[in-house]
């Protein structure tokens, strides 16, 4: 199946809401002398003005580490921000190995979400390459101020050096992760669905 048709269809059927872990929102301020220094090879490079390891816990519960600390606290401070953001979302993440974010965003709330991005934070366009390492899943999240169709086209061309790029800065970031994954809380949480209107 095509990517296009594999969105339309994960689209078609009821989206889960990402569950975030309580520290969701402050481990990336937490982090980000870490963070700065594991990403600052990447950044200005092959169109990557923004980049996160967003780690899915074997619980099913989320934490980010972004190299803007504001995105997440701002996107994932209230529930219409994580109702919006469906690029975190694991109807895709556990479909899809890649995929754009925007083709995640609702037809309604898409421009609204993108313009935000952009107006608050200049990101244009974004791409996630998901790794699955164990239990635990990352989500490389790779964002672009430059131009949005100059960045797709790259990233489509040279998936294999962006999740190359990716991976060294999730090698580069294993002890800041590596604490952050433990073995009690697995009980998996309520899983809230989201249905877009057509």
């Amino acid at each position: 199946m095509q990517y296009r048709e594999k969105i339309e269809q994960l689209k078609s059927s009821s989206i889960l809401l990402p569950a975030l872990d309580l520290r969701a929102r402050e481990t990336s301020f937490r982090e980000y002398p870490v963070i700065k220094r594991a990403y600052s090879e990447i950044l200005g490079s092959h169109y990557i003005d923004h980049f996160s390891i967003n780690m899915v816990l074997a619980n099913g519960k989320m934490l980010v580490f972004s190299v803007c600390p504001e995105i997440a606290y701002t996107l994932y401070s209230s529930q219409r921000g994580i109702e919006q953001d469906l690029a975190i979302s694991p109807t895709f993440y556990d479909n899809l190995d890649f995929y754009f974010w925007e083709d995640c965003y609702s037809y309604d709330t898409r421009r609204e979400v993108m313009n935000k991005k952009e107006e608050r934070f200049g990101i244009k366009a974004g791409a996630v390459i998901v790794k699955k390492v164990g239990d635990i899943k990352y989500l490389l999240s790779f964002g672009t101020k430059s131009s949005a169709d100059n960045f797709k086209q790259e990233i489509i061309s040279q998936q294999p050096l962006y999740d190359q790029l990716g991976s060294a800065c999730l090698q580069a970031m294993n002890s800041s992760l590596s604490k952050y994954i433990t073995a009690k809380d697995i009980e998996l949480p309520q899983a809230k669905v989201y249905i877009f209107k057509k």
